[in-house]
C-alpha cells in the first residue's frame, strides 16, 4: 500500500509496508544487514500529520503542495529507527528534508534531538547528508557533520537509520555507519537521554540549507516530492535490541561498540565523503568543545 501526504508547494509521500515478521531472538550485531532484521511500521497506526494541516491529505493520487510534517503517536528511549527515502530531483536548492527524533513538544526548553538532514541541491549538485546532535536544549552548540553521497539519491529508495542506546548513537546510510556519538565524560550532559518522538518533514530552509543560503527555493521547479518508505520504529523492549540498551543502563561502555569491520567502513566512508566536521571548525569554535579536545 502507497500512501502519500500532500501539500501545496512540496509534498512528500510516505510508502509503507506492513508485514507479519517475527523479531529474531539472537544477539543483534551492527555487521548484519540492519533493516532486514526489523518489522516495518503502519502509517495509520504509528504516524499522524502535525503540521501543515490545511494542505494535506492522505491519497494514493499524487498531487502537489506546501510544507509539512509527520510525527510517531508513540515516543521511545532508545532504539532503532529507519526509514527509506527517495529524495526530491532536479532542482531542489533550499529544501530541506528530514528524518529525526525529537521531544521539543514536551521539552520546549531542555529538548533533546538526533538529525538527519538531506540539505536540497541545484541541479547537476550533490545532495548534501547532515548530522546533528542536541541535548537539554543545546540548540546554540551545533554537533554537525555532513557528507556527500555515494550514489544518487533522487534515483531510488535508499535507508537512512538511526541507532540510539545509552552507550552510543550511530548514523547509518544503506547500513553503512557514517557517524558514531559516544556518551562520555567530555560530552556530558549533552548526550540525548529523554524519550523522543520520530519526525520527518520537508521544508523551506531557503536562508541556510544550500551554500550557506545563498541558493534559495525556486518555486518554479515545484512540486518538490520526497518519499518516505520502509518505516521501523523499534525500542529496546523489542528482542532484537534488548541486550544493545538494557534496561537502566546509563553508564559509559570503555570497549569498542561497533565491530572491526564496521569500524574500518566508518572511517572509509568519513575520510572520503565528510566534509565538514564541527570539530574542525575553528572559527566557530576557535577553543574546540570538550570531545573535541579529546581526540
Amino acid at each position: 500500500m502507497t500512501i502519500a501526504v500532500f501539500f501545496y508547494f512540496f509534498f512528500f509521500s510516505c510508502v509503507v509496508l506492513s508485514h507479519a515478521r517475527q523479531f529474531p531472538t539472537k544477539r543483534f550485531h551492527l555487521d548484519q544487514n540492519l533493516t532486514s532484521m526489523f518489522d516495518t511500521t503502519s502509517f495509520s497506526q504509528h504516524f499522524s500529520v502535525v503540521w501543515g494541516f490545511d494542505h494535506s491529505e492522505v491519497s494514493e493520487n499524487v498531487i502537489h503542495g506546501s510544507g509539512s510534517g509527520i510525527r510517531s503517536h508513540n515516543n521511545y528511549t532508545f532504539g532503532f529507527f529507519n526509514s527509506a527515502v527517495k529524495l526530491p530531483a532536479n532542482y531542489s536548492s533550499g529544501v530541506v528534508s528530514t528524518f529525526y527524533v525529537s521531544n521539543e513538544d514536551s521539552f520546549p526548553f531542555t529538548h533533546d534531538e538526533i538529525d538527519l538532514e538531506f540539505l536540497g541541491a541545484a541541479s547537476g549538485d550533490l545532495y548534501i547528508i547532515q548530522t546533528n546532535i542536541y541535548s537539554n536544549g543545546s540548540t546554540s552548540t551545533g554537533r554537525e557533520q555532513r557528507f556527500k553521497l555515494w550514489f544518487d539519491p533522487t534515483a531510488g529508495f535508499h535507508n537512512y537509520s538511526i541507532f540510539w542506546t545509552p552507550y552510543h548513537i550511530v548514523f547509518f546510510v544503506d547500513d553503512i555507519p557514517i557517524r558514531e556519538v559516544l556518551k562520555s565524560e567530555e560530552l556530558g550532559e549533552d548526550y540525548p537521554l529523554k524519550p523522543m518522538n520520530v519526525f520527518a518533514t520537508i521544508w523551506d530552509a531557503s536562508q541556510w540549507a544550500t551554500d550557506g543560503g545563498r541558493s534559495t527555493v525556486d518555486y518554479s521547479y515545484a512540486p518538490f516530492a520526497t518519499e518516505y518508505s520502509n518505516l521501523i520504529l523499534s525500542d529496546c523492549h523489542s528482542s532484537t535490541l534488548a541486550e544493545e540498551c538494557p534496561s537502566g543502563a546509563s553508564s559509559v561502555v570503555p570497549q569498542a561498540l561497533l565491530s572491526e569491520s564496521q569500524h574500518h567502513l566508518l572511517h572509509w566512508i568519513r575520510a572520503n565523503y565528510m566534509i565538514y566536521d564541527y570539530c574542525e571548525d575553528k572559527s566557530r569554535y576557535p577553543q574546540a568543545l570538550p570531545e573535541c579536545r579529546s581526540g
